[in-house]
């Protein structure tokens, strides 16, 4: 088993739309088939989105409650054990787009999921982004 997810967000948002939430709603079904399957969330800003003022701004950044608002979704609605979920902030530093077209800057605004039974993450480098110290949990 290894399912990944996408979802892009507006800018500053963590608004979760409907076609991102239908695509989840297939994961949560496949996750309660698979009870032991566990999902890794990442969550992503765009270089535009940082906010050097305010500390608690900061802390609470778009990356954070993008990663929150899919861990949230399957808590609430498919009842899925919060250990299974884990959250990753990984801001603005690990970019699959340049940041300096607004093209770019979209698809940075995401987050990004892989969903794997427990047996199957031994010996795998997923995530790769967590190892190198590039996304934090929280």
């Amino acid at each position: 088993l290894k399912m990944e997810y996408r979802a892009f967000f507006a800018k500053g948002s963590s608004e979760l739309l409907p076609k991102y939430q239908t695509e989840l709603d297939k994961v949560g079904e496949i996750m309660n088939m698979h009870n032991t399957a566990t999902m890794r969330i990442e969550g992503s800003i765009s270089e535009n989105e940082i906010d050097d003022g305010d500390p608690i701004a900061k802390s609470n950044t778009p990356a954070k409650n993008r990663a929150l608002m899919v861990k949230n979704y399957l808590l609430l609605k498919h009842g899925i054990e919060p250990s299974r979920l884990t959250t990753l902030n990984c801001e603005a530093r690990a970019p699959i787009a340049p940041n300096d077209t607004e093209e770019g800057r979209s698809m940075n605004r995401r987050v990004y999921s892989v969903v794997t039974k427990p047996e199957e993450q031994e010996g795998n480098d997923y995530p790769s982004n967590l190892k190198a110290g590039i996304c934090v949990e929280f």
